[in-house]
């Protein structure tokens, strides 16, 4: 006797086996369940109904390669989006975070050494970047790593970063490098 319940069971596992995204299987699982019930409204069995249902939704390696393809070049390169994108960011804080970094500790230096340094709002300023590119450089290896607390610290560091260079820039208007670092942060803050 045929038995719905399993053979969805014996479906899905097909199509997980075949890499399709536990997402799209349940909204695939959805449209399956659909079209067999339309089916067997219309006068066939419950393995009949199945069976022409499951013809209807397709095959699980061409389902995946059509989703691939929907998905962009993301989807070629990772069922899962989040860990993607995670990765991604982290490499691009790390490469962002130990530039600056490098880049403050330069110029902080360089004015420490000055015989008669005062310290400036700007000064400031840089000894609180240079705080959050630290932290930006513990950060971006926890997010690659996919540590989930460092998602939300990033969030935390590329909103201050963003703030600290929309104030670097109405102090200093002419500084094309603070108006990049200030758009890696609010990049970062809307792709996360």
């Amino acid at each position: 006797m045929f038995d719905l319940e399993s053979s969805i069971t014996r479906w899905r596992q097909q199509m997980l086996a075949a890499g399709i995204t536990l997402a799209t299987l349940d909204e695939l699982e959805c449209h399956l369940r659909e079209e067999s019930a339309r089916q067997s409204d219309a006068g066939l069995d419950e393995l009949a109904a199945f069976q022409v249902a499951v013809h209807k939704i397709g095959q699980p390696a061409p389902l995946n390669t059509e989703f691939k393809k929907s998905a962009g070049w993301l989807g070629w390169l990772s069922p899962d989006r989040t860990a993607l994108i995670n990765c991604l960011l982290g490499v691009v804080w790390f490469i962002y975070s130990v530039v600056s970094f490098s880049r403050l500790t330069g110029g902080l230096s360089a004015n420490l050494g000055r015989p008669n340094f005062s310290p400036t709002p700007m000064f400031f300023l840089a000894l609180v970047l240079e705080l959050i590119y630290f932290l930006g450089i513990i950060a971006s290896l926890g997010i690659f790593t996919g540590v989930r607390q460092a998602r939300r610290y990033l969030l935390f560091l590329a909103g201050l970063a963003a703030f600290c260079g929309v104030i670097a820039l109405a102090l200093k208007p002419s500084q094309p490098v603070c108006a990049f670092y200030t758009a890696v942060g609010f990049i970062t803050l809307w792709l996360l």
